[in-house]
């Protein structure tokens, strides 16, 4: 569904907003990533919130972390 709306979006020149709790899969196909916590909204590409260091900063226990080598999430 993703790679349709972004063959769509690319065919027609619009923007297309889609909402996810799918983490990697947002990091895959969107062009640009929201991030909402709680106190804190941080919007760019999947590259420059990877160099921020955004994701791991989401949860705040060790079980849940990004490696941005592999570029997703890792639970432990």
């Amino acid at each position: 569904l993703l790679k349709l709306l972004k063959e769509l979006k690319q065919k027609t020149g619009t923007s297309i907003l889609s909402s996810t709790h799918d983490r990697d899969l947002a990091l895959q196909r969107g062009d640009e990533t929201i991030v909402m916590t709680k106190g804190s909204i941080v919007q760019g590409t999947p590259q420059q919130l990877i160099q921020q260091d955004i994701f791991n900063r989401l949860f705040p226990h060790k079980s849940i972390r990004f490696d941005a080598e592999k570029g997703g999430f890792i639970v432990n």
